[in-house]
């Protein structure tokens, strides 16, 4: 009987080790947990940065090709008024012949 007493104990012993290990199981389970949902929070945050940063990027884009046009029309528009200008030279100066 002193034997089935022994091994009772010893199961007991088991136990209480096994249930401890499971509750640092548990811990460390939650404390990865933790850490994923935080991981994910901070992609999905850099995510709408970027996508934010990539539509602000769109947005300059956009601003620079209409700043180039604009500079090519005043250029096309420079050079047709230098043009007209020689032309009303040359008119005045037959004027004074």
């Amino acid at each position: 009987m002193g034997r089935g007493v022994q091994e009772v104990e010893k199961g007991i012993e088991e136990s209480v080790r096994s249930s401890k290990s499971l509750c640092l199981i548990m811990d460390q389970i939650a404390s990865l947990t933790y850490q994923i949902n935080h991981i994910a929070t901070v992609a999905k945050e850099k995510a709408a940065t970027t996508s934010e940063m990539t539509s602000n990027i769109s947005q300059i884009t956009d601003v620079v090709h209409a700043t180039s046009r604009g500079a090519s029309e005043t250029a096309a528009a420079s050079s047709q008024l230098s043009r007209e200008a020689e032309h009303l030279q040359q008119l005045v100066s037959q004027l004074k012949l």
